[in-house]
């Protein structure tokens, strides 16, 4: 099992399944804007009860945001 995996029981089946997440975000600070970027990948894979290995599948999630924000303030 990798580091920064964790084991934890499925919600739809009776054996345990790794789950990896990884997150990155970035803010650009501006005098009146921000921007924010966010991006993260998650995967899921159940383990085998009796072997203690991995079945063929894996689910895999990415996504990515871009939020901009601004103060409104003019002056």
């Amino acid at each position: 099992m990798p580091a920064d995996g964790t084991v934890v029981n499925g919600y739809l089946n009776n054996r345990p399944t790794l789950q990896k997440l990884q997150q990155l975000s970035y803010a650009l600070l501006g005098a009146r804007n921000t921007v924010t970027f966010n991006a993260t990948e998650s995967q899921q894979q159940p383990l085998g009860v009796v072997s203690g290995l991995t079945d063929d599948f894996l689910w895999r999630t990415k996504s990515l945001s871009v939020v901009s924000a601004s103060s409104g303030a003019i002056n």
